[in-house]
């Protein structure tokens, strides 16, 4: 195998469960701790992990930065708090509080996006089968659904575009809509065909399910470790990350061990995908 890192390799050599764990707790951190150093380091760890992966494209990029810009400009538009006013956007005090809160909450906005496009080849549609099927059935049939659709509904659009740039005459506009249309009737129509097909096996009556997966000893070390992670960053978000604030006054960023501590942990838990890389 080249030993160029490739996160794909992730869901060949790992159970499904140790891989949903450690997406599942990115996202409910960065949500529950909206903290400058932990947005900051997520962003940093998502961004350099897809350029590894090779999923960047500059397309993604400009438009992922059009993004990024606008919430960090918008928030002082629409939040008017925070004690230091740089100016006045018509009449609105536009704060530095507010702006910084901004360059926070788009940092996790971007990071959770990116985050979700690292994991995707991990979790797949056999994965979330896997997962939930028991426990929720309908929950895994509709995730395993979405899951599969999301990369035809694009190449449908795709291929919509295509089809309209060779025959059709009409305005940019009426093809853009013509375009979401079709692609969202012709999804609607397969998420049933889907359904039926899956009711039509019985997947909803009690039935076994075939599957490669072994939970060994590495996995469940690190669900342990991920576990663990969880628990130390939710007693360090009681202790201090619950009590963080932006208004009136940015509230310092702590630098004592426990705080340094809790980044590099949450650091950890970033860069698990990193050690997911096997050789063979």
């Amino acid at each position: 195998m080249d030993a160029t890192f490739h996160l794909a390799n992730f869901r060949r050599y790992y159970h499904p469960f140790p891989i949903f764990l450690c997406f599942l707790s990115l996202i409910v951190l960065l949500v529950l701790i909206p903290h400058p150093i932990i947005t900051f380091l997520s962003l940093s760890v998502s961004g350099i992990l897809l350029i590894l992966s090779k999923q960047w494209r500059w397309q993604s990029f400009a438009y992922s930065f059009i993004l990024y810009i606008l919430i960090i400009l918008m928030n002082p538009i629409f939040v008017t708090k925070g004690a230091t006013v740089l100016f006045h956007f018509f009449g609105t005090p536009y704060t530095l509080e507010a702006l910084i809160y901004g360059v926070v909450f788009a940092n996790m906005v971007m990071s959770l996006l990116w985050w979700s496009f690292i994991f995707h080849p991990f979790l797949t549609s056999d994965h979330i089968v896997y997962l939930f099927s028991k426990p929720f059935k309908v929950l895994a049939l509709m995730i395993s659904i979405i899951f599969r659709l999301i990369p035809k509904f694009k190449k449908q659009i795709q291929d919509i575009i295509l089809y309209q740039r060779k025959y059709s005459k009409a305005s940019s506009l009426k093809k853009g809509l013509d375009a979401l249309l079709i692609s969202i009737t012709w999804a609607f129509e397969s998420s049933l065909t889907m359904v039926d097909s899956m009711n039509a096996r019985g997947y909803q009556s009690k039935r076994t399910h075939f599957h490669l997966f072994k939970f060994n000893l590495y996995d469940f070390k690190l669900s342990i470790l991920i576990i663990l992670i969880d628990l130390w960053m939710l007693a360090y978000y009681f202790k201090d990350f619950s009590n963080y604030y932006f208004y009136p006054k940015i509230k310092p960023i702590a630098f004592d061990w426990w705080s340094l501590l809790s980044y590099s942990m949450m650091l950890l838990l970033m860069l698990l995908p990193v050690r997911f890389k096997k050789e063979g």
